[in-house]
């Protein structure tokens, strides 16, 4: 299932999927693949992730858009 929830809150913070990889060191590949469900994260990723993006990891991740 693909994260669209993830994908809308990279663009509201104005943030490339390379420029959130690159802040918590991760590929860009990862970014896509987290993006389009390929697959989940590490927990502490989802928790950076959630953190740069000012959100949560339920938001991200576990809530349908």
């Amino acid at each position: 299932m693909k994260r669209t929830n993830l994908k809308i809150k990279i663009i509201e913070n104005n943030l490339t999927q390379k420029e959130l990889a690159k802040r918590i060191g991760v590929s860009s590949q990862a970014i896509t693949d987290y993006i389009n469900g390929n697959y989940n994260p590490k927990f502490e990723v989802m928790k950076k992730i959630a953190a740069e993006l000012n959100s949560t990891v339920d938001e991200l991740f576990f809530t349908r858009s």
